[in-house]
């Protein structure tokens, strides 16, 4: 019995690790296509462009 619970604990957290893999990716993806859908999200209250880039 007690082998059995150890190889259900390990498939568990090799699957809690995939999952943790898994969304990483997604947040990863979703960031990058919001920084491509929209370049110059990050504007000032006043209106004025700071360009980064020096």
């Amino acid at each position: 019995m007690m082998t059995m619970n150890q190889v259900i604990q390990q498939r568990l957290e090799g699957s809690l690790v995939d999952l943790k893999k898994q969304m990483t990716d997604t947040r990863k993806k979703r960031q990058h296509g919001r920084k491509y859908e929209m370049p110059y999200e990050r504007r000032t209250l006043d209106g004025v462009f700071f360009d980064k880039k020096k």
